[in-house]
């Protein structure tokens, strides 16, 4: 659950929404215990994407989220937490694709790997069936097409 969901949930039910702002507190607070008090600076800054994003990658994501900030989070709110793993493995390319080109760069970027996402910038949006399709190779088996 989300901040947003939890103060949406505030209005409708107190101590359902105040029990999850105290487990979202808690969880902060073991978070800022593990990985010192930058946590708590990065999720005041970014909000709960940031916290959830610290809770699955940990010091990995606040590097992260340090260097892109937040457009990094925007991308993570977006698509999910399989953005900061692309970055992380395929560098900051992988931000600008998934802002110009969506869920389907993520995709990609997940089944392909580096190839999906040099495929991708090569393609464009135009292309993004034929950049799958050239990934699959003739036999639709992943192998590269033969010449």
């Amino acid at each position: 659950m989300n901040l947003d969901e939890l103060l949406s949930d505030l209005k409708r039910d107190v101590p359902a929404a105040l029990d999850g702002l105290l487990a979202m507190g808690q969880e902060l607070a073991a978070l800022v215990r593990q990985h010192g008090p930058e946590v708590a600076e990065l999720v005041k800054a970014h909000g709960a994407t940031a916290l959830e994003a610290i809770r699955l990658h940990g010091p990995e994501a606040m590097a992260l989220i340090r260097k892109h900030g937040a457009e990094l989070i925007e991308l993570v709110r977006q698509h999910g937490p399989v953005v900061i793993e692309q970055v992380r493995e395929h560098g900051p390319e992988v931000l600008a694709a998934v802002r110009e080109h969506g869920a389907q760069a993520v995709a990609l970027i997940r089944e392909h790997g580096a190839r999906g996402l040099e495929a991708l910038r090569e393609h464009g949006p135009e292309a993004l069936e034929r950049a799958k399709e050239l990934l699959r190779g003739p036999a639709g088996d992943g192998a590269p097409p033969r010449d």
